[in-house]
């Protein structure tokens, strides 16, 4: 329906009034003219206003007539208020009026509070200018990207600083509602001294994780104590450990059982029973000693190497190489001397391989043993026992007839060799030694036993 037919209708209906309107044709003709514009779905509750709401009818015409020319208007280009308030008109041309009246509302607040300041008909001289509406919209822009930017400034500084009110203002006051000069003054104070606010992050990340296991209590009270800080983590590992070791009596029995002082005097009585027990074994072994002695001494041949021994150590001069008197008096050596202490060189250097066999022959060290010098020890004896740690280095000739004339000498001598003990592993039962004495601090092997040894090794500590 045009806006000038809308007019015309509203202005008959204002013309009849009183019941005779009914008799007059022009009053019909009207609601006809109205009838025939209205949409299908709103005929029905025209028809019962037609007889019962006159003045509602008459009242609603009156309100779309003056829609319907502040529509018309604004669809004008000409229309001041319609280009001002652009913005708010959605697809179609149909307006968003809580928008309008918020910013009405808006403009009637600035204009009471800076009336002084922006005379009205300054205010509407500019509003009417587009180039200047068109750069209060980039001003608006603008401003609203500094905003977002300021926000997500609050954010990060209050994800950096779970205080950061406190740190900023010195009071609870939240950051949105921060004069932005006192804020620009603790960033300003940040930059300045970089190094002290790195080690404060570093600071606050640290509580962070301790509150994360609920150790802030023990942190505050470690702040109100007379402890100074360099003694902090010592004061932490013994609480910790004293915490940790309460929790494994708790858990084991024979622990909850343990006395000290009872497990001190057992120390000491092993002690004690210990250096007898050596002196027994000494002595047994001198008696076994003097018994082998006696009856190797009443075989008949045993006179013969005895003699040969007495001219021996008569004899001004040496005359008899060792090689030579182990040889002719191999039996009584070895009763005399029942444990010899050899290198693998020097067992076939002085001992003949007729001259004497060996009850056991022990290998210390076997992983720098080569096995071609140790086949020499290996032919006499009865039985073989090989000591060695395959994590050790192999055997080389680095150490031996170092000779620095000829360059092929020299990449001889870089050669590792085969060790003994690794011929030996192939075929021979073998047994792992867990002990380990030798270190007077336990972090001397830890390392080795973590990388080497898969922690096998128990650690007795040497005192």
């Amino acid at each position: 329906m045009s806006g000038v037919l809308l007019s015309k209708i509203a202005f008959r209906f204002r013309e009849f009034r009183g019941f005779l309107r009914v008799l007059n044709p022009r009053y019909w003709k009207a609601h006809r003219h109205l009838y025939s514009y209205l949409k299908v779905e709103h005929r029905s509750h025209y028809l019962v206003s037609l007889f019962f709401g006159y003045e509602t009818m008459n009242s609603a015409l009156v309100r779309a007539d003056r829609y319907q020319r502040i529509q018309s208007d604004f669809q004008s280009s000409e229309y001041l208020p319609g280009q001002i308030f652009e913005p708010f008109f959605a697809e179609g041309g149909q307006p968003q009026l809580l928008e309008i009246r918020e910013a009405l509302e808006w403009m009637n607040f600035l204009e009471d509070k800076y009336k002084r300041i922006i005379r009205r008909d300054v205010a509407v001289r500019l509003l009417a200018s587009k180039p200047f509406r068109q750069e209060l919209e980039d001003l608006r822009r603008e401003l609203h990207t500094a905003y977002e930017a300021i926000l997500n400034g609050f954010s990060f500084l209050t994800n950096r600083f779970p205080d950061v009110e406190q740190l900023v203002s010195a009071s609870k006051v939240r950051l949105s509602q921060t004069a932005l000069t006192k804020i620009a003054q603790f960033l300003d104070q940040a930059e300045n001294e970089i190094d002290v606010f790195r080690d404060w992050q570093s600071y606050q990340s640290c509580i962070a994780n301790l509150e994360k296991y609920d150790l802030r209590g023990f942190l505050e009270s470690l702040k109100s104590s007379r402890i100074t800080t360099e003694f902090w983590y010592l004061c932490f590992e013994k609480q910790f450990n004293s915490q940790w070791l309460n929790h494994i009596y708790d858990c084991e029995n024979i622990l909850l059982q343990f006395n000290s002082q009872i497990h001190e005097e057992r120390i000491q009585e092993f002690k004690e029973l210990d250096v007898q027990q050596y002196d027994a074994a000494r002595k047994k072994l001198n008696q076994l000693h003097a018994k082998r002695w006696e009856e190797w001494s009443e075989q008949p041949n045993s006179g013969d190497q005895v003699s040969f021994l007495q001219r021996e150590s008569q004899s001004s001069r040496r005359t008899t190489e060792i090689r030579q008197f182990i040889q002719g008096a191999g039996e009584l050596t070895s009763i005399i001397k029942p444990c010899w202490l050899m290198s693998p060189s020097t067992v076939s250097e002085y001992v003949a391989p007729t001259a004497l066999h060996f009850d056991t022959v022990i290998f210390d060290e076997a992983s720098q043993i080569r096995t071609e010098d140790a086949t020499a020890a290996i032919m006499r004896a009865k039985q073989v026992i090989v000591v060695g740690d395959s994590k050790q280095l192999p055997p080389t000739a680095f150490f031996s007839g170092l000779s620095f004339d000829d360059d092929d000498d020299d990449e001889e001598q870089d050669v590792a060799y085969e060790s003994f003990l690794a011929a030996c592993e192939s075929f021979m039962k073998r047994f792992t030694l867990q002990w380990h004495y030798r270190s007077q601090d336990e972090s001397l092997i830890d390392f080795s036993n973590k990388e080497f040894y898969n922690s096998e090794l128990v650690i007795a500590v040497a005192t």
